[in-house]
């Protein structure tokens, strides 16, 4: 099980770990947006100093509704059952988890300041 918190601005953080090519790992905070449909978004510095691999980009659709192009990488997310690659955005501001990286886990967020999150497997 994935443990987090809830901030005093409402949002639901988790601890997350992300290995570079070389093998060295960085521990970042992520906030869990259900409204991103992919895996992972982090911080364009935090993807040049784990050197991660690019792979291309794709254009999104931010939370503003403004259309943007990221630059798309391949990362490894030491996630609940081990090591999983999985692909990452490059994007200005905070690292953020997305519902493909929670596909066949359950999500429960206790929403107040200081809430617990859990993030634990489903059986399926």
């Amino acid at each position: 099980m994935i443990s987090g918190r809830v901030t005093t601005g409402l949002e639901a953080v988790v601890s997350l770990r992300i290995r570079a090519p070389s093998g060295a790992e960085r521990d970042c905070d992520a906030i869990i947006d259900t409204g991103f449909d992919g895996f992972v978004a982090l911080p364009a510095h935090l993807v040049d100093e784990l050197q991660l691999r690019p792979v291309g980009s794709l254009w999104a659709i931010l939370g503003d509704g403004q259309a943007t192009e990221l630059m798309l990488f391949h990362g490894t997310v030491v996630w609940e059952a081990g090591p999983r690659r999985v692909d990452v955005l490059a994007i200005e501001g905070g690292a953020l988890v997305g519902m493909a990286l929670l596909r066949t886990f359950r999500l429960t967020v206790d929403v107040m300041p200081g809430g617990r999150v859990t993030v634990e497997p489903l059986q399926v």
